[in-house]
């Protein structure tokens, strides 16, 4: 948290200083407004960040909670304990064909965990 305040704090101090000397006022007015401006600056910098970081943790709750309910439904419909992550991962393939515009089946795992394994492969294969 510091560091976004000395970040936005130095941002704000340059604009202002610089602004300052660019209307040829005088040094100490130039530096008075260039100090408020970094305390001010530095304070808005921390109010941005904490709503940045509020809508990403808003943002993965949402995430979450819809993945687990994908997961649990999934679970009652198959019989098999499915996790969150594995709908995470099957929504961001799906997500990724998408946008390339590919045909997910022509990817379908034959064997699930070990990648597109040709039908032909036995055990002895996969090691």
């Amino acid at each position: 948290m510091r560091y976004i305040f000395l970040v936005f704090g130095f941002v704000f101090f340059t604009m202002v200083f610089t602004a300052g000397l660019w209307a040829d006022r005088t040094f100490a007015l130039v530096v008075r407004d260039a100090c408020i401006a970094a305390v001010v600056g530095g304070l808005a910098g921390q109010w941005f960040w904490n709503h940045v970081l509020d809508a990403m943790r808003i943002t993965v709750a949402v995430k979450r909670a819809a993945a687990d309910a994908a997961a649990d439904k999934l679970s009652r419909e198959t019989g098999l304990r499915v996790s969150r992550h594995a709908v995470l991962l099957a929504a961001v393939r799906s997500g990724l064909a998408k946008m390339l515009d590919v045909d997910i089946t022509d990817f379908d795992d034959p064997i699930p965990g070990f990648g597109n394994v040709p039908e032909e492969a036995g055990p002895a294969d996969l090691r």
